[in-house]
């Protein structure tokens, strides 16, 4: 994540020498939703996704865009329970998932800055999180009873590439769709994401 951070840091500052207009501060908004073999992961609930950006305009159609953001899905609860001849197992486990993004995007507007409509592509670098907690039970037919708990962490940093469309409401707003493709160990990890960009 360091490392991510300080190339971030350094295409932003050297971006500016590139500039052909003002640069532009931006607030993302949006609504996640897990795709691929995520979906598996956390099922239909939504999260949510909130990010920091600079618009450098490179021509009257090409825009780059650095972008760092995070997303945070609610917490899964996974209830497990198990019986035979010889134990019975009880317990619970949740999990939180979560991630810090970094990379940046490319905006095309085919009519040039007074047009609305613009499409985006771009590479990042996912960070995942996932905190794992909860506890179980076991008892044995002498009813003799084990309990142990987990509280574990762990984590992962993915390559991925984004596409989506984007609209200009007004001057100081957007709104956007994208699909991130990503990986999470190999396994398809995929988020679509939608909402308002702010513009400062």
């Amino acid at each position: 994540m360091l490392r991510s951070s300080l190339f971030l840091a350094g295409l932003c500052a050297a971006l500016p020498l590139a500039a052909q207009a003002s640069i532009t501060p931006d607030l993302h908004v949006m609504a996640v939703s897990a795709q691929g073999d995520f979906k598996s992961a956390v099922g239909s609930a939504a999260g949510i996704s909130g990010g920091l950006s600079l618009t450098v305009p490179l021509s009257p159609r090409f825009s780059v865009r650095p972008r760092v953001s995070y997303e945070q899905f609610p917490t899964v609860k996974n209830k497990y329970s198990y019986n035979s001849a010889r134990y019975a197992d009880r317990g619970f486990e949740n999990e939180e998932w979560s991630a810090w993004s970094f990379g940046a995007d490319c905006l095309f507007r085919p009519w040039g800055q007074q047009g609305r409509f613009y499409v985006m592509s771009g590479l990042f670098l996912k960070s995942w999180r996932v905190q794992s907690n909860g506890a179980y039970t076991t008892q044995d037919r002498l009813n003799s009873t084990r309990s142990y708990s987990v509280n574990d962490s762990s984590t992962s940093n993915e390559p991925g590439a984004t596409a989506g469309l984007g609209f200009n409401l007004a001057r100081w707003l957007s709104l956007e769709c994208r699909m991130n493709l990503g990986t999470y160990r190999k396994l398809s990890y995929n988020t679509l994401e939608a909402g308002t960009v702010f513009h400062f």
